[in-house]
């Protein structure tokens, strides 16, 4: 499939992920545009209902926080955010 292909119940093919999955966009009721991934088979991020500087966020903390694990991992301690 190539992006920009719509698919037979409405989905917009917007690429490839990293993972190898496919991730899709459909247009919501507020006029905006959902997203979804065949990965999961569900919604993945809604703009109308969260903000992405929020999701953003989430995602840099849990980055930092799974570097810190290991970190403390290497040097055989517990962390305890």
């Amino acid at each position: 499939m190539l992006p920009g292909e719509i698919t037979g119940d409405g989905y917009v093919y917007v690429g490839e992920t990293p993972t190898d999955y496919g991730l899709f966009r459909k247009q919501n009721s507020a006029g905006g545009w959902d997203y979804y991934t065949d990965e999961l088979s569900m919604m993945i991020y809604c703009p109308t209902l969260v903000a992405d500087h929020d999701i953003l966020m989430a995602m840099v903390d849990y980055h930092r926080l799974q570097i810190m694990e290991r970190h403390e991992r290497e040097r055989g301690r517990e962390i305890y955010p």
